[in-house]
């Protein structure tokens, strides 16, 4: 039987011991590395839902103003803005006149409005430099293919219901770049103000149908009190259907689109 040489044997031994010992703390490293990258993972999405907090909450205290003065309030000063576009091609824009209207405030909410539109002050400001052509389309516009003015002069708005805002507002300026008739836009620049979505009732050349809108309102220091407002709404449900694709077989230049954008602000004063 061979001998083997005890400073062999101690080598050996060494290095095994010297093995073992760089596995173990290469083990400890990695624990210690993972628990760190744990904590710090944990630690970024504590932050972020801090700071999701925290954005939701200056959201709805900024919401929470203003306290309205009670009472009934009628229109001062009133302007409404409308556009009209086609499938491809051009658009018109123009005004029209909201001739008068209430809003009711108890307990710091609205309670009740309403407002009426006269028709016959239809508006093409796109076309106020060439004279016959806006004489032409504003003509059409209350004929009766369109909204057909003689027998039905007046358009009105009735809320029904009005309810807090539970979820973010659209920004229409991304889509128009209008910042001052942006809705969100507006109630981040004007001090005491707040959101509402309302809903009521549209009636238009005789047909009356729902309609519902994200609505600001503003608590001026002069007492008075401002409203804006945006949104579409399908002409079709109130039987203005010409040039629409849902009744006419027509070339893609020739497609009115459905939709109709309008624009209100109304600033009212106590009665």
């Amino acid at each position: 039987m061979l001998s083997v040489p005890l400073k062999i044997i101690n080598i050996k031994l060494f290095v095994n011991l010297y093995h073992t010992y760089i596995m173990k703390n290469i083990a400890l490293i990695f624990s210690l590395l993972f628990l760190l990258l744990a904590a710090c993972g944990k630690k970024k999405e504590t932050k972020q839902e801090q700071t999701a907090e925290e954005s939701s909450k200056e959201m709805t205290d900024k919401n929470m103003s203003p306290t309205l003065p009670d009472g009934e309030y009628q229109i001062q000063n009133a302007s409404m803005k409308w556009l009209g576009s086609k499938k491809v091609g051009d658009s018109h824009y123009g005004t029209i006149d909201i001739t008068k209207g209430l809003i009711s405030i108890n307990g710091g909410e609205i309670k009740g409005t309403s407002f009426e539109i006269d028709m016959n002050t239809i508006i093409a400001e796109d076309l106020s430099e060439d004279a016959k052509m806006k004489a032409k389309l504003e003509g059409h516009l209350k004929s009766e293919d369109f909204f057909e003015v003689s027998s039905y002069p007046t358009a009105k708005f009735e809320m029904t219901s009005v309810a807090e805002v539970t979820e973010e507002i659209e920004h229409t300026c991304a889509k128009d770049g209008d910042h001052a008739g942006c809705v969100p836009c507006a109630h981040a620049m004007v001090e005491n103000s707040k959101i509402v979505n309302l809903t009521g009732n549209l009636t238009l050349k005789g047909k009356t149908n729902t309609i519902s809108f994200p609505l600001m309102i503003a608590a001026n220091t002069s007492g008075s009190i401002t409203t804006k407002a945006k949104f579409t709404f399908d002409r079709t449900k109130w039987g203005v259907e010409y040039g629409s694709a849902n009744f006419f077989k027509l070339a893609a230049d020739k497609i009115i689109n459905n939709d109709i954008q309008v624009s209100f602000t109304l600033e009212v004063q106590k009665i």
